[in-house]
């Protein structure tokens, strides 16, 4: 019962402040962007054009673009089958002049933004079952998933119709079934998270963390584990995973069909090259992290990382996927050929975060509940701290960040 109230607990504490964000900000310029690159892209599908010169119109990759713009034709799909209006349905003149009349106002924007809010709200529930999946505990999994539900700096990037938000569900995911996969070494998990992998370097550049991120974690379940694992297949399932990543995001870009290494490396040229923020420091990201993470979040991450420390539990694959899926990204971002842009380039980060903090949450409230000496049962006694949790952040949610919303 508990793995089906909680996770939907979670969701609607995700789902209520991405949607009432989503209502009170207006279209930013990187939306406006990405809904017309994902227009552009399902004309080019309508019409069959798989051309290099077609589908050189973002350096960014289109997989989350034109998730981004199939609501628009959904809703007209859907509105004009309601209206058995059939004969227009497969007209692509007129879907086109409806998609572009609906492509305005409120209804507009809540329609590009649809995908984004639903993906940083599965995402809370995705960190819910891989936190109760590592430690087997309902107060950390709980925790974990609320804090990234109610992050003001998840909520900021996973209520706009931006690339983040579907971004950090992949990756999510990715970490979820390779989790599964190392545990199982079930060949289907391998495959989907290849499948995965190839989806999170087709949605942005950033997303290409995931490849030395996946490496650095094979290689290190593989000394953990050196004298029981079985290398060879160990090696033969990471081939299958990368190999399935290639041909994925190979496939999902149609402009790197004809030339993929030139045309690819030249997307990764433009991208490169963009322009820094001015004077931007070594640890740019690093301190947009800080700077955007509420206090009591950063206490938890720091109490956090001290409870899975491998000195203090022993080495685990399953616990140090937290570390490094937080580590290797950010150390990523730190070099020199990154652009040092906004701080929604390394909000991905926030669902390990958040991961760790509910380990944190668990210490501290375990630690307070020793220390006051209570008789209340602790179960009890965290389901009533965590209901105050969301309570108070979602009061000065309300009051603060949605009335007046920080730079993001």
């Amino acid at each position: 019962m508990f793995n089906i109230l909680f996770p939907l607990i979670i969701f609607i504490c995700a789902l209520i402040p991405r949607i009432y964000s989503s209502l009170k900000a207006d279209m930013t310029w990187d939306e406006g962007l990405y809904t017309l690159s994902g227009l552009m892209g399902f004309r080019n599908i309508l019409n069959k054009d798989f051309s290099e010169k077609s589908w050189n119109f973002e350096f960014h990759p289109p997989l989350m673009m034109l998730i981004t713009a199939a609501p628009l034709g959904i809703y007209v799909f859907i509105t004009n089958l309601i209206k058995f209006n059939l004969k227009n349905i497969l007209n692509k003149d007129f879907i086109t002049n409806e998609i572009m009349k609906n492509y305005k106002g409120t209804k507009g924007l809540v329609l590009i933004r649809s995908p984004s809010i639903i993906f940083g709200s599965i995402t809370a529930v995705l960190l819910y079952f891989i936190l109760f999946y590592i430690s087997n505990n309902y107060i950390i999994a709980v925790s974990g998933g609320l804090i990234f539900a109610l992050s003001p700096f998840a909520i900021a990037w996973s209520s706009l119709a931006m690339l983040e938000s579907g971004l950090t569900f992949l990756y999510t995911s990715l970490i979820w079934n390779l989790i599964l996969a190392l545990d199982t070494n079930f060949m289907i998990y391998w495959i989907i998270s290849g499948l995965l992998l190839g989806l999170i370097i087709g949605t942005k550049e950033t997303g290409f963390t995931a490849i030395p991120f996946s490496i650095i974690l094979l290689l290190s379940h593989l000394l953990i584990n050196f004298e029981s694992i079985n290398i060879l297949n160990l090696l033969f399932n990471g081939v299958v995973m990368y190999l399935t990543g290639v041909l994925i995001f190979f496939l999902s870009w149609p402009f790197l069909w004809k030339k993929p290494v030139t045309n690819l490396l030249k997307a990764l040229k433009d991208t490169t090259s963009m322009k820094s923020e001015e004077n931007p420091s070594t640890f740019h990201y690093i301190n947009c992290i800080l700077s955007s993470t509420p206090i009591i979040i950063s206490l938890l991450v720091i109490v956090g990382l001290f409870v899975i420390n491998p000195v203090f539990i022993g080495l685990s694959t399953n616990y140090l996927i937290l570390l490094l899926w937080t580590v290797i990204p950010i150390i990523i971002m730190t070099m020199p050929f990154v652009p040092k842009r906004g701080a929604h380039q390394i909000s991905f980060i926030m669902a390990p975060i958040a991961a760790i903090s509910g380990f944190g949450y668990l210490f501290i409230s375990f630690s307070i509940y020793e220390l006051l000496s209570l008789s209340l049962n602790f179960n009890v006694y965290n389901g009533f701290l965590l209901a105050v949790f969301v309570l108070l952040f979602s009061e000065v949610l309300f009051k603060t960040f949605f009335t007046y919303r920080p730079s993001i």
